[in-house]
């Protein structure tokens, strides 16, 4: 009966180690998955908002653009009649 003890707890502690090991290995691949799906939302996230102020920030030099050249032509315009007169 002590050989057959002996290889009972042998057995029950090598299938425990393996399904240690198992649980441990789908552990970790579920949270670097969930951590992988995380980090690409925020990416996704954050390439939205650079995109939104960048188009936001082009605009606004087009603004300005168009005022300097109005501003300008204002003062061209002002000049030809200096010139003129």
């Amino acid at each position: 009966m002590g050989d057959g003890n002996i290889l009972m707890y042998l057995v029950v502690g090598v299938v425990s180690a393996i399904v240690a090991f198992l649980l441990g290995y789908f552990l970790k691949r579920y949270l670097t998955e969930s951590k992988l799906e995380s980090t690409q939302t925020r990416v996704q996230q954050m390439l939205s908002e650079a995109d939104a102020k960048a188009k936001e920030m082009l605009l606004a030099a087009k603004d300005e653009g168009m005022k300097l050249r109005d501003q300008l032509e204002q003062e061209v315009g002002r000049k030809r009649r200096e010139v003129e007169i």
